[in-house]
């Protein structure tokens, strides 16, 4: 069966113009041969509809839309401009699924149909209604109560709809009854922030590795409003490997065939008796204290080990990985007890499913794909073979290492893992002439339990290369221990030739430790990688890095939000500083330079630099820069408010004055020539209040309201390094942050330096700490306490503000709804339930926390 999936840039309420993209993408996929058609939720009306839905016209005409795209598969094959191919065929034989809104018994649903023939055959409802961060589906809709399976080219495919995958455990429950499946179908509209595509590849591990199951997830792209949907579209095997994924931030259609294996595959490894392991079970388990996880050991053990680099898991992965963890062992704590074999299997469940996926992709540096590197750790490994431990399998990854290990004697793993790592850690940083951490401090063990759970890991390692796509990948070995003597070493391609099974064959064991059946045997499976995909065509380019995707989330929000509000111009004052420059550079891209308007509107108290700096910047952009000096304006306003005697011009009112003259001169701007005004406030600024009301914060947009000024900084350089010149002018990036609202002032006049202020913000906004975490963490207390306050009094100035991209998975506005009066605040002296201190912390209205602020 082939399978298209139709990520597109759907528009909300946009009925007719969201169906006729479906056609076309649905003729493209007929052309192409496909039988199956996916398409994201909501994908008629857009997502998210929000109070539309309570139109009920709106809905009406959501139905009736989805009634035309069903009956318009008579004119899709005909679609102009499509391409035929020797596998095209009629769209009525395609069969297309299509997300709507759907009333039944005056209750709405979030419903995707399956449409075949011209007609709605299947109405599925999702069952899991996300109400969340930026999500409010329990606001609107009723949960759906029963599953649908449907059968296709011989394949039982699952429905579901975006939050239903990404909780294991109500899936598996929904699921129980549903029998066998071999494809399940996933409609999604999930936001983008930072590093979320991990998380994304984590959640269809886990359901492959739950059903058994390929998987097919189809993601919306397009901005709407503040949110940025990256498009992404997954197609996994039954093992969990992603085989294909659609472009970020752009339309795609992602083509793949997916049938039953002929045969399951496997790979012949030795038994657990031949190494003289006995089963976990026959030996003692003791756990071993003081680390920063848990570790259980035993005499005689096999064990299957992880460490990687020190840069190999994005940050905001790491702490999602600690808070859950930390949560499993605070139940424990909690009770007074020891963790159970069930909780050490949810601990092992979350590292080798989540973690182990997101290892696979490839961050950070990637050291060991050095031959250099990669040989010098190998040796190390094989070093003490037979003598310290008995080393039964290894695959060294570009940034991480998987070995299967028994130690021996008086032997303990602590030590055998700190004779490796210490070694390599001083001879790569040698030959790579660099210095500071170079593997993780944390590494991660499995105690293997017995035969099979031997053989499954085994399976895993040496398969690991081929699954990430590593081809003749050297640095792999499987060593088979019969009565002491060593058989040859499987390498390269030999051991690819076995045929290595996914890693999630080792987690689905693990469900015989809870005291039930496994998940495959609940739902009918026989084996693991049953169900193969096979993408059509080339895969598409992904963002390196988060830098880059955040620069692409950027790009994509503020050409839509301009273009389906019916602006085809922007235009934003460049002031000579880092953010404007970059927020010009992204307008640019999304719109065309022609059509970004920079004006540049400078006081006495700008400098000849900042000055040439604006036009530096506009000409190195090809955007048109205006010059609209402020001094002639400005010396009139301060005459007239003389009125009030205590009026002067060496104060905050004077200096806010300078802003708001700059916002009414680009609103007017905007009136006259119908172009939308771009705000340049970076997140930081906007946390701490540093912005003018109806000055700097007038505006329609602001492009970067999500974006801390440490990662600014970093977009500027990503910009000039893509180019390969200066699109933002280095003497930009380099200066000192200032306003220049006054002789010679600095942003760290009034606030802490911004890689400070910035890891405030973060753990503050974005993680919710409590003063006394953030400072418990290694953050001065003063400057915690001062930023708290300067956040908690500036929620007013937040809510007027214009929205602006959202890159971070808690931004200001619908992620975080707080009252703007509000006389809570966290402090380290409030008492350990967080108290509140009322009476020495509310803010004084007279006080001012920095120079823009009011």
């Amino acid at each position: 069966m082939r399978i298209a999936l139709g990520q597109f840039n759907a528009t909300v309420g946009d009925l007719a113009g969201n169906v006729e993209k479906m056609k076309g993408m649905w003729a493209q996929a007929a052309a192409a041969g496909a039988d199956l058609v996916l398409f994201p939720e909501l994908a008629i009306c857009g997502y998210p509809p929000e109070d539309l839905v309570y139109k009920k016209q709106f809905v009406k005409d959501n139905r009736a839309a989805l009634e035309e795209l069903a009956a318009g598969a008579e004119g899709v094959p005909g679609v102009e401009g499509v391409p035929s191919s020797n596998r095209g065929q009629d769209a009525r034989d395609t069969t297309l699924v299509a997300g709507f809104v759907e009333c039944a018994e005056g209750y709405l649903y979030n419903s995707a149909a399956v449409i075949q023939a011209g007609r709605i055959v299947h109405i599925y409802r999702k069952g899991l209604l996300p109400n969340t961060s930026v999500f409010d589906e329990q606001r609107y809709f009723r949960p759906g109560e029963r599953p649908l399976v449907f059968e296709l080219a011989g394949l039982r495919i699952g429905l579901t709809i975006c939050q239903d995958i990404w909780d294991k455990a109500w899936l598996g429950r929904f699921w129980a009854d549903a029998g066998r499946i071999d494809l399940l179908l996933n409609l999604s509209a999930s936001p983008f922030h930072v590093s979320k595509i991990h998380q994304r590849g984590a959640v269809v591990a886990d359901v492959s590795d739950l059903f058994g199951c390929a998987v097919a997830y189809c993601n919306l792209v397009g901005g709407q409003d503040e949110l940025v949907f990256d498009g992404r579209s997954i197609l996994a095997d039954s093992t969990g490997k992603v085989v294909a994924m659609a472009k970020a931030f752009e339309e795609d259609l992602l083509l793949a065939d997916v049938a039953q294996a002929s045969h399951p595959r496997s790979m012949g490894v030795p038994p657990m008796s031949s190494t003289g392991v006995p089963p976990v079970e026959e030996l003692p388990i003791a756990k071993r204290h003081g680390a920063k996880l848990p570790h259980w050991t035993q005499t005689g053990a096999a064990y299957a080990v992880t460490f990687r680099l020190a840069d190999s898991l994005p940050a905001t992965v790491a702490e999602a990985w600690r808070r859950e963890r930390e949560e499993i062992e605070q139940r424990a704590r909690a009770q007074n007890r020891s963790l159970t074999r069930h909780e050490r299997r949810e601990l092992h469940h979350l590292y080798a499913t989540r973690v182990d996926s997101i290892l696979g992709t490839g961050q950070g540096a990637c050291y060991l794909k050095d031959p250099r590197i990669a040989r010098m750790v190998q040796d190390a490994l094989r070093h003490f073979h037979g003598d310290h431990y008995e080393l039964l399998a290894w695959a060294i990854m570009p940034n991480h290492v998987h070995v299967v290990v028994r130690p021996l004697g008086t032997r303990e793993l602590p030590e055998i893992l700190h004779s490796w790592k210490s070694f390599t850690a001083k001879e790569a940083n040698k030959a790579l002439g660099r210095s500071g951490a170079f593997w993780q401090d944390e590494y991660y063990d499995h105690l293997i339990r017995d035969e099979e759970d031997f053989r499954h890991t085994l399976q895993y390692v040496i398969a690991n290369p081929e699954r990430a796509g590593l081809q003749d990948w050297l640095w792999v070995g499987l060593l088979r221990v019969d009565q002491g003597q060593d058989a040859p070493d499987t390498h390269g391609r030999d051991a690819h030739a076995t045929g290595g099974q996914d890693a999630h064959e080792i987690h689905g064991r693990d469900a015989h430790a809870t005291g039930g059946q496994d998940a495959h045997e609940v739902h009918g499976q026989d084996g693991r990688g049953t169900v193969e995909v096979r993408p059509v065509g080339p895969g598409a380019w992904q963002p390196k890095d988060g830098v880059e995707e955040v620069y692409g989330a950027l790009v994509l929000g503020t050409r839509d939000y301009a273009l389906k509000n019916g602006f085809r111009q922007v235009l934003l004052g460049l002031s000579g500083g880092i953010d404007s420059a970059v927020t010009a550079a992204v307008a640019a891209e999304a719109l065309g330079p022609e059509n970004v308007v920079c004006v540049t509107m400078p006081s006495r108290f700008n400098s000849p630099e900042t000055i040439a700096d604006s036009k530096k910047a506009a000409d190195s952009l090809g955007c048109p820069l205006l010059t609209i000096p402020i001094e002639p304006i400005l010396k009139p306003f301060h005459e007239a408010l003389k009125a009030e005697p205590r009026w002067n011009d060496q104060g905050l009112a004077y200096e806010n004055l300078q802003a708001r003259i700059r916002g009414m001169i680009l609103m007017s701007l905007s009136n006259q020539i119908g172009a939308l005004v771009l705000t340049t406030g970076n997140k930081s600024e906007v946390s701490v209040g540093y912005s003018t009301l109806y000055g700097d914060t007038a505006g329609g947009f602001s492009v970067i309201k999500d974006v801390l000024k440490t990662m600014v900084y970093r977009l500027a350089r990503y910009l000039n390094e893509r180019a390969g010149r200066e699109v933002i002018p280095v003497s930009v990036i380099e200066r000192v942050p200032t306003a220049e609202l006054r002789p010679n002032q600095k942003d760290q006049d009034s606030l802490p330096e911004y890689e400070l202020l910035d890891r405030i913000i973060m753990g503050y906004v974005e993680q919710d700490q409590s003063a006394r975490e953030l400072v418990a963490s290694g953050l001065p207390a003063a400057e915690v306490e001062r930023v708290i306050r300067m956040i908690d009094r500036n929620e007013y100035k937040r809510r007027q503000s214009p929205p602006g991209v959202r890159i971070t998975a808690k931004a200001f506005g619908k992620d975080r709804r707080l009252p703007i009066t509000n006389h809570y605040t966290t402090t380290i002296r409030n008492k350990e339930s967080d108290t509140p201190n009322t009476k020495s912390q509310i803010p004084n209205p007279k006080q001012s926390a920095n120079p823009k602020s009011q």
